[in-house]
């Protein structure tokens, strides 16, 4: 695990978590549709009530483990014993990762919302609607598109911006420039130009693109984020 997010910037480990588990979540969600029992529908039913007393009573660390059992019945309820071995060691991280997000009330509502339909769907013993139930991400919002093009604006800046600047300031030292012969040496700043042009590019493009953003059904952290770089 570590290996995998060795050449991953911290901030988007929790990104490429999220998306690692719900591609496994909506197939589970299927098979679970056709598999389950009568019992995993029960112990779906006590981790929603959990959840809800746990949110009355402001009990973040209550809700985000009932709030991953949940997840982990479903994944059990698939049938295929290999998919909560997978997905049981990205355990830890993702009880983190969840409880950071769900210290905002929005978070915790979407996510009980959320489940209800879910649990439905797989009672229902319909794959496709069980499925679709599952897309739903309640730490994002409901507008999945909007997220997707955020994180392509983010990761663009990070790609073509960031990283070019940090390389040119690993490769040149820019504060240390003093005049030798009475003038100063400015063939560094002459071979980056280049990388800089294409710095400006990304950064030019970004508040067009994000602008471009439709925002409606989102929650205010991604709202937010998006004001931030527009």
């Amino acid at each position: 695990m570590r290996a995998a997010a060795h050449n991953l910037g911290g901030s988007e480990v929790p990104l490429r978590l999220l998306k690692v588990r719900r591609m496994v979540e909506t197939g589970s969600a299927e098979l679970a549709a056709c598999n389950h029992h009568a019992s995993d529908l029960v112990s779906l039913d006590a981790t929603i009530a959990e959840m809800e007393a746990a949110y009355e009573n402001g009990d973040l660390d209550r809700l985000t483990r009932n709030d991953l059992a949940f997840h982990d019945i479903v994944l059990t309820a698939s049938g295929n014993p290999f998919v909560p071995a997978l997905m049981g060691q990205l355990g830890q991280l993702l009880y983190t990762l969840r409880r950071e997000t769900s210290a905002f009330t929005e978070v915790q509502e979407h996510a009980i919302v959320h489940h209800k339909p879910v649990r439905a769907a797989i009672a229902s013993r319909n794959p496709d609607e069980a499925r679709r139930a599952m897309e739903e991400v309640p730490c994002l919002g409901t507008n999945h598109t909007a997220v997707r093009q955020l994180t392509q604006v983010v990761e663009d800046i990070s790609e073509n911006a960031v990283t070019p600047l940090i390389s040119l300031t690993e490769k040149n030292d820019f504060g240390g420039f003093s005049p030798v012969g009475g003038a100063l040496e400015l063939s560094p700043l002459v071979q980056a130009q280049p990388d800089l042009a294409g710095v400006d590019a990304t950064l030019a493009r970004a508040p067009a693109d994000v602008a471009a953003i439709d925002t409606s059904n989102v929650l205010e952290q991604v709202r937010a984020a998006t004001i931030q770089l527009s």
